[in-house]
């Protein structure tokens, strides 16, 4: 038994439904659950960090948080250099935002964060998993 429900509200598909379908132009593109859509698709982590001072934040309190994300991104991949991209800085707080490959380490990262924010370089960080919206996105990109 099922209920067909379609939505162009990515939060409420997401909070209802055990499998979803994503269609594009009349086609289907993909069905499962999200978490099985998620990792077909390797979608990526989301990082947010909240550089300590950041209401004044200036371009030395910047460059700090690059440094303290790009060390972090290293112990999560284990390989200096590691792919992780920014995504966007909040002017208003200086929130910086990254995308991180879904084979990060995510404990390593953690722990690397956690001793930023001991030593006092950043305020606070976050992790999350990628939304529903980032994997219509990106199917919708592939189309």
């Amino acid at each position: 038994r099922g209920i067909l429900i379609t939505t162009h509200d990515l939060d409420e598909a997401s909070a209802v439904s055990d499998r979803l379908a994503i269609m594009q132009a009349g086609t289907l593109r993909c069905i499962g659950t999200l978490a099985h859509l998620k990792a077909r698709f390797g979608l990526h982590y989301n990082v947010d960090v909240q550089p300590h001072s950041a209401l004044s934040l200036g371009a030395a309190d910047s460059l700090a948080a690059d440094k303290v994300f790009a060390d972090a991104a290293d112990a999560a991949l284990a390989a200096p250099g590691a792919p992780f991209t920014l995504k966007e800085i909040d002017p208003a707080t200086g929130t910086r935002s990254y995308r991180f490959p879904p084979d990060a380490d995510v404990a390593a990262l953690f722990q690397a964060l956690l001793a930023a924010k001991a030593e006092g370089a950043i305020q606070s960080f976050a992790v999350s998993f990628a939304t529903l919206r980032d994997l219509f996105l990106r199917i919708a990109r592939e189309g």
